[in-house]
C-alpha cells in the first residue's frame, strides 16, 4: 500500500520540521520505504533524528540528491542513513541539474523522464525526484525478497546492501556505487531472474 504524506504547502516550500514530522508519520504508520523527493540547503538537528528514527524502525529512506549541478550537500539526501540518489541520462552521464559528490550512494534514470504534468497533461522532465522513484520501486521489490541476515529483527539494512551491492560501475564520478539494477540486486541475494 502507499502513504501520501504531504510535507510541503501549496507552492511547493517546505520546512525542516514538517518533513521530519511526515517521516516519523510515515515510519509510525509501516511505512517500509520513505521516499524525500525534497531538497533543504541546510541541515536541521529535527529532520536528521527523524531519518534515524525511521531507520530504527526499519524503513529505508530513499533521498533525492537534488538538481543544482553542484556537489553540496543537501539534506535529507547527505544524512548516512538515507539512500542518496544522483539522476543520469541514457548514456550513464550525470544528468544536466543533477547534483553529486561523494555522499551520493547510487544513481538512477533521471532524464526526459515521462511523466504527469500539471493540468491534467502529460509529458518529459528531468530530475532526481524521478531517479529516486525508481530506487524506492527497486526497494519494494527487496523487501518482499530479503531476509534479516544479521539477526536485528530488520531487513532495511539487508535491502539498502543488496541495491548498493547490485549497482553497476559507470565510470560517472560523484555517483557512488553507480547505476542501480534489480536483476544485479537480485542475483546479489542469490536468486537467478
Amino acid at each position: 500500500r502507499l502513504l501520501n504524506v504531504k510535507v510541503a504547502d501549496d507552492k511547493g516550500r517546505c520546512e525542516a520540521s514538517v518533513v521530519a514530522k511526515g517521516i516519523i508519520w510515515a515510519a509510525d504508520n509501516g511505512a517500509s520505504v520513505i521516499n524525500t523527493s525534497i531538497k533543504l540547503g541546510k541541515t536541521s538537528p529535527e529532520l536528521k533524528d527523524a531519518i534515524n528514527y525511521a531507520w530504527s524502525q526499519g524503513a529505508v529512506i530513499i533521498a533525492a540528491a537534488g538538481n543544482d549541478a553542484d556537489n553540496l550537500p543537501v539534506y535529507p539526501a547527505y544524512y548516512e542513513n538515507s539512500i542518496a540518489v544522483a539522476a543520469i541520462k541514457q548514456s550513464d552521464i550525470l544528468a544536466p541539474l543533477s547534483n553529486y559528490g561523494d555522499w551520493v550512494d547510487v544513481a538512477a534514470p533521471g532524464f526526459n523522464i515521462y511523466s504527469t504534468l500539471p493540468s491534467n497533461s502529460y509529458g518529459y522532465k528531468t530530475g532526481t525526484s524521478f531517479a529516486t522513484a525508481y530506487v524506492s520501486g527497486l526497494a519494494a521489490l527487496l523487501f518482499d525478497i530479503v531476509t534479516d541476515t544479521n539477526g536485528n529483527g530488520k531487513v532495511n539494512d539487508e535491502v539498502r546492501a543488496a541495491i548498493e551491492a547490485g549497482c553497476w560501475e559507470i565510470g560517472t564520478s560523484g555517483v557512488g556505487n553507480g547505476r542501480i539494477d534489480a536483476a544485479k540486486s537480485l542475483v546479489e541475494l542469490g536468486y537467478n531472474p
